[in-house]
């Protein structure tokens, strides 16, 4: 915050995010717990699909914010007081190893699953001609791309944590020798 960064409209979608996805859990609880998701006849019921329309809503807000937020650390410039502190031959214009890796990975963990969320639309609504059901194939690759994904927060994590040990050992830097 010294240095007012990151922007105040990265800052923001990160409070907007952190916000949808604590209403998402909220609503997925409230469903389960009152059973309104459930099916009555053949229909769903007016609490159900207004809770669907909830849960659907505070992810297509999560995916906005988050973009907001990848596209923050891609454009983010350094400030002038730590540009004119530079030695000669650094570059205070790149992203850390670090953090690109982090913004990768974590685009790489929301295109897997939205991609998901596609195919099943696109096959619920029969955009794509007759509606089919997924074989095998189809449901091994689904299976095996959402367990490699599952290791993104982790890695994110890692990559992270080790960018903060850097920061700690050469707080001007980051790179110690």
């Amino acid at each position: 915050e010294l240095y007012d960064l990151p922007q105040w409209w990265v800052r923001l979608a990160m409070v907007v995010c952190t916000c949808a996805v604590l209403w998402s859990v909220l609503v997925h609880f409230c469903s389960e717990f009152w059973g309104d998701a459930r099916e009555e006849g053949g229909r769903k019921s007016a609490m159900g699909g207004f809770m669907t329309f909830c849960r659907k809503l505070a992810m297509t807000i999560i995916y906005a914010c988050f973009t907001t937020v990848c596209f923050g650390v891609l454009v983010m410039e350094p400030p002038q007081e730590l540009v004119a502190r530079a030695q000669p031959g650094e570059s205070w214009h790149h992203v850390s190893p670090g953090v690109a890796c982090t913004v990768f990975l974590t685009v790489i963990y929301f295109a897997v699953y939205l991609s998901f969320i596609c195919v099943r639309l696109a096959n619920e609504y029969g955009l794509l001609g007759q509606r089919l059901r997924f074989g095998r194939a189809q449901e091994y690759l689904k299976s095996t791309s959402t367990t490699v994904a599952v290791f993104a927060p982790m890695l994110c994590a890692l990559f992270i944590g080790t960018r903060i040990r850097l920061l700690q050992l050469d707080p001007l830097h980051g790179n110690p020798e």
